[in-house]
């Protein structure tokens, strides 16, 4: 056996650019999973050509294939999923929250099916948060926790960042139970 095939050549799904190896991440997906809560991205260096290498300007991997990552709190990936540009497997109702929400809900999806019954907390960088991802995630019976960007808080008042940042260090305002603003060395 000179080639090692997961799939036949012939049968590939349309539309996906990792449909050759699509089924060995199903199973690592499987075999992996565990109560980890973290969701990111990676980068697996490659300098060859390919549609789906990415070039991401500031990052220590400059070249090579993104992927959106659980990584357990020590550091193992359980769930990964390759992105692929608009064709990343992200299911079409979560397409209007965005990238970053939906690869969310795709991994709490995941976790969903392999314990339907526990309770997670999720944690995500500014990427991924949103207050509409949070109000969904809730509906979910998940907690979550994320750095927001300013520009996605969509009508939640705090105080303004010019006031915040005249404050000593640690300073902090909150707006109902789940929204928060921290003075450190930036807002968050």
């Amino acid at each position: 056996m000179s080639n090692f095939h997961l799939v036949d050549n012939y049968n590939l799904q349309q539309g996906d650019k990792f449909a050759k190896v699509r089924p060995l991440f199903a199973s690592l997906n499987q075999k992996f999973m565990e109560h980890g809560i973290l969701t990111d991205e990676a980068m697996v260096p490659y300098f060859e050509r390919h549609s789906c290498k990415q070039f991401i300007h500031g990052k220590p991997v400059r070249y090579g294939y993104k992927l959106w990552v659980g990584p357990s709190t020590i550091g193992y990936v359980y769930w990964v999923e390759p992105y692929q540009g608009s064709s990343t497997n992200i299911r079409k109702n979560y397409a209007d929250l965005g990238v970053g929400a939906g690869v969310v809900l795709e991994h709490s999806d995941a976790l969903r099916r392999k314990w339907p019954n526990e309770t997670f907390h999720l944690v995500f960088d500014n990427f991924f948060t949103s207050l509409p991802l949070m109000v969904l995630l809730t509906e979910k019976n998940f907690f979550a926790t994320g750095t927001a960007r300013e520009n996605r808080l969509q009508g939640v008042q705090f105080r303004d960042s010019k006031i915040m940042k005249r404050k000593k260090r640690a300073s902090y305002d909150y707006n109902k139970n789940l929204r928060y603003k921290h003075n450190c060395s930036k807002m968050a």
